[in-house]
């Protein structure tokens, strides 16, 4: 893969995943509400927010990105009942309204324009 853009990439999970997808992509573009500042060789800091998310993407040439959403928005289930990827969207939290909203976004983004993203359900 040429390029792969990571959302959140000032938050915890996505530091962590930083060192670790080193070889999936030639140029890793990080997506926060702020610039990133400590950059490998490989990486490219674009400041946007939820958003603007996917219209980055697609400005950069990127067929696809990597959304890493919440447990959160599946969190008012009992634990007792078994959630799969199908499973309607019951978010526990603020937090998860916004893992919610940015599932349905890359959802619209795939429906109107073809744009493929990874979902992970994090938690």
């Amino acid at each position: 893969m040429k390029q792969l853009l990571l959302t959140g990439a000032s938050g915890g999970m996505a530091t962590a995943l930083r060192s670790l997808i080193t070889d999936l992509a030639e140029k890793v573009v990080l997506s926060a509400p702020e610039k990133i500042t400590d950059l490998a060789a490989h990486e490219e800091s674009r400041a946007a927010d939820l958003g603007d998310l996917a219209a980055v993407n697609r400005a950069n040439g990127m067929p696809r990105f990597l959304f890493a959403s919440s447990s959160h928005v599946v969190g008012y289930y009992k634990q007792s009942e078994t959630v799969d990827a199908s499973a309607m969207p019951r978010p526990d939290s603020l937090y998860g309204m916004t893992k919610t909203f940015g599932e349905a976004l890359a959802r619209f983004y795939f429906e109107k324009f073809g744009q493929k993203t990874a979902i992970l359900r994090i938690g």
